[in-house]
């Protein structure tokens, strides 16, 4: 009892201070006093496998790149992509890609160097497999079902040169002689492949890609080396081979995305993009005003000119360019109201107007993105 009362004052003392250093400690933690009120760790998020979850990233991307991630999984497209990512090195080269195609439609892909259009390309081919995600019809997933399904034309012709025409054949006979009509190879039938030129062989190529009459066509690059007649031909075969398939291009050609492409999907590791080409240059409604402009005063005048028009800015590429936005159906400028002004408040005999070509689209959205053309990041 006497040791209790001559050790009870230095007993209390430790207890008062644990229970003070322990209520600084869960302030200094958490700010409340009650040790149970711990904020609880949230769970790691998995990797999203359906275009539907990653809500906070669908927040920040375009309406019509919602639109596109939730319709992915529509039965009606002949071809799905379904949030695939891939990475090589550590590097992200494509970032939870969601795509739904149906038929009758060819797709442009654009994007700059490094975007991941090969890799996107080659994932739906079967070359190499996606990190996660999936595109239900592949040479890895479903070989059998995809030997039926994918015809594919490479960027560079791989062909034997010792091809010749296949011997007659009863089972084969229409479809081949249809496909060397279609490509206009059928005078070439008993020719040696390496005797053919560049673009019959490319007309080869796609002719091999068509056997079997696949339902996805996979086109890399397919004009490389083509000339502007046989590149115009081709133009005429793609859309008639599209007719209830759906045809995957990559290119570099905005002159052909937008002369075969009904659907265009811009990408630099994600879709920054994706529409029809109609509705993607309504949303960038922009004509452009070229005037002819032989001195420096001249150059001035149409400076003076465009200033009085709202919104008119000059090209990034030529000096006497500029672009003039146009509210279709607003209260914005018509394409009237433009000429009104160029042809009483001008004195320039030669000027001419267009609608912004996809390639305007296109680098309106690269740059509204942020994107470094060279390596594809963000700045």
């Amino acid at each position: 009892m006497r040791n209790i009362n001559a050790f009870g004052g230095p007993i209390v003392y430790l207890i008062v201070t644990s229970v003070l250093l322990f209520t600084v400690l869960v302030l200094s933690e958490t700010g409340s006093l009650l040790p149970w009120k711990l904020p609880k760790m949230r769970p790691r998020r998995k990797k999203s496998k359906h275009p539907e979850e990653k809500q906070s990233q669908l927040e920040i991307m375009r309406a019509d790149v919602i639109k596109e991630r939730k319709s992915a999984l529509k039965s009606e497209n002949a071809l799905h992509i379904l949030s695939v990512t891939k990475q090589f090195n550590g590097k992200t080269v494509v970032d939870d890609l969601s795509l739904g195609i149906p038929k009758d439609t060819i797709f442009a892909m654009l994007g700059p160097n490094g975007a991941g259009k090969t890799t996107t390309f080659n994932i739906i081919r079967g070359d190499i497999s996606p990190d996660s995600g999936d595109v239900p019809v592949t040479v890895a997933r479903h070989p059998r079902i995809a030997r039926l399904s994918l015809g594919v034309c490479p960027q560079f012709t791989a062909i034997d040169s010792q091809l010749t025409g296949l011997p007659k054949d009863t089972e084969l006979d229409a479809n081949l002689e249809a496909l060397m009509d279609m490509t206009s190879l059928a005078r070439y039938a008993d020719r040696l492949a390496n005797k053919l030129s560049g673009g019959n062989k490319r007309k080869l190529a796609l002719a091999i890609a068509l056997i079997g009459n696949p339902s996805v066509l996979l086109i890399d690059e397919f004009y490389t080396g083509v000339d502007a007649k046989i590149k115009r031909e081709m133009w005429g075969v793609l859309r008639n081979a599209a007719i209830g398939k759906v045809v995957v291009i990559t290119t570099h050609s905005m002159e052909e995305a937008a002369a075969l492409a009904n659907k265009v999907g811009i990408l630099s590791k994600q879709i920054l993009a994706v529409s029809t080409t109609e509705s993607l240059s309504a949303r960038y409604s922009t004509y452009q005003i070229q005037f002819s402009c032989s001195t420096r005063e001249d150059t001035m005048k149409a400076q003076v000119l465009m200033s009085r028009i709202p919104g008119a800015k000059l090209a990034e590429d030529v000096a006497t360019r500029y672009e003039i936005p146009l509210e279709v159906g607003g209260g914005g400028l018509t394409l009237a109201g433009l000429f009104e002004i160029l042809s009483t408040q001008g004195t320039f005999a030669e000027y001419s107007v267009e609608e912004a070509p996809l390639e305007s689209v296109f680098l309106k959205v690269i740059k509204e993105n942020k994107i470094l053309e060279a390596d594809s990041e963000t700045v």
